[in-house]
């Protein structure tokens, strides 16, 4: 589970709860800014749907999952048997 926060300039802007996602498929490797550059979440335009204006600054900070042991062992078990197919 997540807690993604947006903030522009210091304000925060939006916050919202991600319960889950697919394990080892999202991270800062598919992370874009100021495009999109992956699958789009809806098909109401055309990639990379690049944002003209300016992006002074992106921060992500990333804390504890809040898994148990057993758990983020069996997500990098799971991560890593999709790595090797």
């Amino acid at each position: 589970m997540a807690k993604p926060s947006c903030f522009i300039d210091g304000e925060e802007v939006a916050r919202d709860r991600i319960e889950a996602t697919v394990a080892g498929r999202f991270g800062l490797d598919t992370f874009n800014v100021g495009q999109d550059a992956g699958s789009p979440v809806i098909h109401d335009y055309t990639m990379p749907f690049a944002y003209t204006g300016e992006i002074g600054q992106v921060d992500v900070r990333i804390g504890k999952s809040g898994l148990s042991k057993e758990d983020e062992d069996k997500l990098h078990a799971q991560f890593k048997a999709g790595k090797d197919n």
